[in-house]
């Protein structure tokens, strides 16, 4: 007899009882090269705390569930699945998804069992809500499981054979956020219904991904995609963002927009121009970047997902790679502006799959060349999905010729039941901006279009909030909300646009300058200056950025003092290393006299970028 979920506000205690063992056996095992997003996610592992390669679910249980239910699924699951019973071994060092790899290698093994954690429950009166946060709570208290190891957790509090509450992490070598709605539809199904518990048909595995991989129209891909990150990061600014610090604290926090008139919003432009909702919210972020930073060009870093043909619509694996676009946001229209969102995100949808180390040694060598340091991190990224096609974020993979047009595809929820105008803007009362922790990042800012159905929720997520204090965050956030309910009225010219933003331009003072396409505070640079190389002294003459400093050990040519200031600048998203580099035997006796460093005898000088 299944006990049911009982209700209370008091806080569970759990116990560790034996595990529940589950036995699964696939049609095949194997072994092979990794995959180029299995590779990407390996390098991406190198730099991050093990908990951060897992994604979190809780189980949707339908009443009735056994401890049979979850291990008849879950063996199920594994049979279909090869990515859910890979290891990972690292292989000679090489280029993990090119043609001639040595690299780590993906062994999938074909049968083989599984253990469910499992917990018991102190009788009592619970709410389902409050075993979930304590089941959460005891998995955070251990030490998560290598990734390369284990694809798969699961953990449930049961009261006999009754499962009362669980939850499920899939590493994010084994699956994409796609493929998570793939698995947690089939559990749902699979739980639902016991006949829906087998192992399935044939599969695009990712064994058969490497191996799609390695065809020369594969590679061919490959290398157009890298041509494209090279000269995209040889004009990229370095932050999407360049704002002074603040006298407020540092951290990070994320802020997220709820409104519902903004969703109505988008209904009213996706139904004018044809676009996506994503597009259009794309668009709008570039508009305010564009006014705020005073940059022509939106150059920004989001996610694809590389999911182009049939056989990985439903493909279980990690795909998704991050891929910059650029949009150029000095429009005469925000309609045209969309327009130009919508191809900047079929441009990079075209150049997602690429191998993440060499692109990586591409990054790397465009820093040093340019005295840069990109952040990596996606700076816009949108979860909108098309009801049609609900397996994936449909405004990052769209791939001409090989799915619909986006703006067939991507508008993400039902066109049909789009608010007036009047009721569009008397919902703006109703928007509300929330708070929540981040983790530290170095980005500046980032969107994450998280919903744009009956509600669009945007959230904003800084790095920086010495820099990004929270009423900027929020004033983004509405500003964003202003101009998609003003577009909603019809097409905007880039006056009006300005106006329905209604945000001032960053003071840019005479402490400012312009290096390429970056914004510099020459301030930061005698910073990272002080802290590296002191004592030393900027010269910012004619805007060219000329470092003196004292030749010595460790600091003896222009390259080692070139390579100091270069590991230095992360988080310094207003500075760059200086454009040459004067050596000098020692430091005159006033060090902040630049005429003083002019008379001392130069040791060596140059670049440092040779």
């Amino acid at each position: 007899m299944t006990a049911p979920v009982r209700w209370a506000a008091s806080v569970p205690v759990l116990k560790a009882g034996d595990p529940l063992v589950v036995a699964f056996a696939g049609e095949r095992g194997g072994e092979g090269p990794v995959t180029l997003g299995q590779a990407n996610i390996l390098c991406w592992l190198e730099g991050q705390p093990v908990h951060h390669a897992w994604m979190r679910r809780t189980l949707d249980l339908p009443d009735g569930i056994t401890v049979d239910d979850v291990a008849g699924t879950f063996a199920a699951l594994l049979a279909r699945h090869e990515g859910l019973r890979t290891t990972y071994a690292e292989g000679p060092a090489g280029r993990g998804g090119t043609e001639d790899a040595e690299g780590p290698r993906q062994r999938v093994a074909a049968a083989g069992e599984f253990a469910v954690e499992r917990y018991t429950v102190v009788p009592g009166v619970w709410v389902r809500g409050a075993l979930i946060k304590a089941l959460v709570d005891e998995l955070d208290g251990r030490v998560a499981p290598d990734p390369r190891e284990v694809a798969l957790r699961v953990a449930v509090v049961t009261d006999g054979d009754a499962v009362l509450a669980g939850v499920v992490e899939y590493s994010h070598l084994a699956a994409d956020l796609q493929a998570v709605g793939v698995l947690e539809q089939e559990v749902a199904e699979m739980l639902a219904d016991p006949a829906r518990r087998e192992a399935g048909g044939v599969r695009h595995q990712p064994l058969d991904q490497a191996r799609a991989e390695r065809e020369p129209r594969m590679a061919r891909r490959i290398a157009g995609a890298l041509e494209y990150w090279e000269d995209t990061l040889r004009r990229a600014p370095q932050c999407a963002y360049p704002v002074a610090r603040t006298e407020g604290p540092a951290g990070a926090v994320y802020a997220e927009l709820r409104s519902e008139a903004a969703a109505g919003a988008l209904g009213h432009v996706v139904a004018r121009t044809g676009l996506s909702r994503t597009a259009v919210v794309l668009a709008a972020v570039c508009a305010l970047l564009h006014r705020r930073t005073g940059c022509p060009d939106c150059t920004l870093v989001t996610l694809t997902s590389n999911r182009f043909g049939p056989e990985t619509a439903d493909h279980v694996g990690t795909l998704v790679q991050g891929v910059p676009l650029r949009v150029d946001a000095d429009a005469p229209g925000f309609d045209e502006l969309a327009r130009r969102a919508r191809m900047a995100l079929l441009r990079a949808a075209r150049h997602g799959f690429y191998d993440a180390r060499e692109r990586t040694r591409i990054t790397e060598r465009v820093q040093w060349e340019r005295g840069v340091r990109f952040t990596p991190d996606p700076v816009f990224h949108s979860r909108v999905t098309d009801p049609a096609r609900p397996l994936g974020p449909v405004s990052h993979g769209e791939d001409a010729g090989a799915v619909p047009p986006l703006d067939q595809v991507s508008h993400g929820e039902d066109a049909g039941a789009v608010p007036s105008l009047d009721q569009v803007r008397a919902a703006r009362c109703l928007s509300t901006v929330t708070w929540s922790p981040r983790a530290a990042t170095e980005v500046t800012v980032a969107f994450n279009l998280l919903q744009a159905d009956d509600m669009m929720r945007l959230r904003l997520h800084t790095g920086h909030l010495d820099r990004v204090p929270h009423g900027d965050l929020e004033a983004m956030l509405l500003a964003v909300e202003r101009l998609l309910v003003e577009a909603a009225c019809g097409d905007l010219s880039s006056e009006a646009t300005t106006a329905a933003l209604g945000v001032a331009p960053v003071p840019r003072g005479d402490g400012w300058l312009q290096v390429g396409p970056c914004w510099v505070e020459t301030a930061e640079v005698r910073r990272l200056l002080d802290d590296t190389l002191a004592p030393a002294r900027l010269s910012d003459a004619g805007g060219r950025l000329v470092a003196y400093l004292v030749a010595g050990p460790g600091v003896a040519t222009p390259a080692q003092a070139h390579a100091r200031c270069l590991a230095a600048l992360p988080g310094r998203p207003t500075a760059v290393t200086p454009a040459h580099y004067v050596l000098c035997d020692r430091a005159p006796d006033d060090p902040a006299d630049l005429r003083g460093w002019w008379r001392r005898p130069v040791v060596a000088e140059g670049s440092g970028r040779t």
